[in-house]
């Protein structure tokens, strides 16, 4: 409990205070104070550990909580004879539901990287994205700009790292450890951020309690509905096919999780300037929307998608001023994007790929749709061939979106629920989310378009909540509760089975384990090696992406390792690839001491039973061996 208690009090100084200062012009309530101070703090937090890395002075961090701790104090002392807080009225159920939501959405990550008596424990959801997180959050604690986990002396490219970013510099500034700061504590954190945002949200809106806390459901249990599909092909109550990660999983992918809660903060942050039309508001929301490139990039279009709509509105209503909003959020996006993104090779059209790829999945049994399909596009029946395409759509989003899709039966007045400003930002936000996950691939990562679609999932189940709610306001109430259990269970089904499945791994000691032997090779390199060692690891560990926990348990830079996602980032690892195969494979002697020389690589790491034709060399000593590996120095 120590370690959380540090983390907590850490917070305070890292991120509400400086978002509290920030806040004070504004004049908000005290809770608002709290989730948007928290929101904006973390943002503030990322930048100066960007700025200050790539500047090569890390040190002015401690400066920068200084600083901001002495405004505060300031502030504080200047409202003493200010009248008492008033603490808001709060509604249980939301508040239960937020508490809930998080406990439960835990269980995907809590348990990720414990230590337990057998070695060290992985579980339970994301695992290999997990490692490399965690591989990338330990690198930034020692070097910035990041250097990959897994290609030693080679710089971070086309990958949004802010969320390593700041757990990194919490656990560097304050002493934690950065697993724990990861996944357990960052992790609590962002699901709070998360319903206190979306709770903040709902209250700023003026929307119906009603409204509200449909909307925190879906945010932490909503899902897809394609076990209705299996059922209807007759393969009973089966929940093993998923294709877009439920909100069960969404703290299992950091970057995503705190993009989203930061997104909601950013829509807060836009409501109030709305309102206040406060230029002060404006350049908030730019820099809350602004920097979500940085923590998710799927995340930053969507903002940027939605503030270029509403300056297309500002124009033709001339409030010219206003402007500043988006052009200043697209400026931030682009000091960030350009340096780190830039070569990412944005996306191309793929067509109705992701839906006819859908039904050829083999647990759906609908290829033969498919097949359909094909036959009368080559006999030239393109009418049949639209109308299946056409199916094959309804098909995915219906059971992909789920009970979401009620976002989707809108009237004039239910629409009016909310803000003009605020429909044009979300419904073209929606828009080009909708169209780059459908039809786009990305030249690197390929099918991870999918992401905009996630994004739409989750923002979309606000429409669904003002759905559910409007549709049904003048129900009978027995009518109206029948309902509203249909949706909810509809809705959970996916969550409660994933949630299940969590805690039933975690009890069984189900997972991912790195055991005692594998982590006394590694400790003997981590503590027995100099710090710039370069390591290489044979190729069918270079290959696997959990592999990459060598990375952070050594503490070492690691030739080549996880070289899947090293790819998806737009590294070149061929040459690579090739030359590390040579190393363990080759008896040609001199042609192994060349290629050990080239690359600085000062230990080989063996796993018992691995061939190595250079093991005889001279210049290769053998310096550890235990049950699992044997570690091998090169002498110059």
């Amino acid at each position: 409990m120590f370690p959380f208690f540090i983390f907590t009090i850490a917070s305070f100084f890292a991120f509400l205070i400086p978002g509290s200062n920030v806040l004070y012009p504004l004049k908000r309530p005290l809770l608002e104070k709290i989730v948007l101070g928290m929101a904006v703090g973390l943002v503030l937090w990322v930048i100066q550990s960007y700025i200050f890395g790539f500047l090569g002075l890390r040190f002015l961090s401690y400066l920068y909580i200084l600083v901001n701790l002495g405004i505060f104090l300031g502030l504080s002392r200047k409202n003493l004879k200010l009248a008492k807080p008033v603490f808001p009225k709060l509604d249980k159920a939301s508040i239960l539901i937020i508490v809930v939501g998080t406990l439960m959405n835990l269980s995907a990550v809590w348990f990720i990287g414990v230590k337990t008596a057998d070695g060290l424990y992985f579980c339970c959801r994301g695992v290999p994205d997990a490692i490399y997180h965690l591989s990338l959050t330990n690198e930034i604690v020692k070097n910035f700009p990041p250097y990959e986990p897994g290609m030693a002396g080679v710089h971070v490219k086309n990958y949004h790292y802010f969320s390593n970013l700041l757990s990194a510099d919490m656990a560097r500034i304050f002493n934690l450890d950065f697993i724990k700061t990861q996944f357990e504590f960052m992790s609590l954190l962002t699901a709070l951020l998360l319903g206190g945002s979306a709770y903040i949200l709902g209250g700023l809106l003026k929307l119906n309690k009603i409204i509200t806390r449909w909307f925190l459901i879906f945010l932490y249990a909503s899902g897809d509905v394609i076990y209705l599909l299996l059922f209807s092909r007759g393969q009973g109550l089966n929940f093993n096919v998923t294709i877009m990660d439920d909100a069960s999983k969404l703290l299992a992918g950091p970057p995503r999780a705190l993009s989203i809660a930061l997104l909601l903060s950013g829509i807060c942050m836009l409501a109030i300037f709305i309102k206040k039309r406060s230029l002060y508001a404006g350049i908030l929301t730019a820099i809350l929307m602004g920097t979500l490139v940085g923590f998710k990039v799927y995340t930053g279009i969507f903002a940027l998608s939605g503030l270029a709509a509403l300056g297309l509105y500002f124009l033709i209503k001339r409030e010219y001023k206003l402007l500043i909003v988006p052009i200043a959020a697209l400026a931030i996006s682009l000091l960030y994007y350009i340096p780190n993104n830039i070569s990412a090779g944005g996306l191309y059209f793929n067509g109705l790929w992701r839906f006819e790829n859908f039904m050829e999945h083999k647990d759906l049994a609908l290829s033969k749709l498919d097949y359909l399909r094909l036959m009368a596009q080559q006999n030239g029946n393109f009418i049949l061939a639209a109308v299946l395409e056409i199916v094959f759509i309804l098909i995915y989003f219906v059971t992909l979106f789920g009970t979401v899709n009620l976002g989707f039966f809108q009237s004039k007045k239910s629409l009016r629920l909310l803000p003009k400003e605020i429909n044009i930002f979300l419904i073209s936000a929606i828009f080009v989310s909708l169209v780059a996950g459908s039809f786009f691939y990305q030249k690197t990562g390929g099918a991870n378009t999918i992401q905009f679609l996630i994004n739409v999932f989750i923002v979309g189940a606000l429409y669904a909540s003002i759905a559910i709610y409007y549709w049904t306001k003048s129900m009978g109430k027995i009518v109206r509760y029948i309902i509203f259990t249909l949706i909810f269970v509809l809705t959970v089904a996916r969550p409660a089975y994933e949630i299940s499945d969590n805690l039933t791994s975690i009890v069984s000691k189900k997972g991912f384990l790195v055991n005692n032997g594998q982590l006394a090779t590694f400790a003997y390199l981590k503590n027995s090696t100099p710090d710039n060692a370069v390591i290489a690891v044979e190729p069918s560990m270079s290959e696997d992406e959990p592999f990459m926990y060598a990375t952070f348990l050594t503490n070492r830079q690691i030739f080549l390792i996880g070289d899947g996602v090293l790819r998806d980032h737009g590294q070149n690892t061929k040459l690579r690839e090739m030359d590390l195969n040579a190393i363990y494979t080759s008896t040609d002697l001199s042609l192994v001491s060349k290629l050990l020389k080239k690359y600085n690589i000062g230990y080989v790491y063996l796993s018992r039973g691995v061939g190595f034709g250079a093991k005889s060399s001279p210049y290769l000593q053998k310096v550890f061996q235990n049950e699992k590996a044997t570690i091998y120095r090169v002498n110059n």
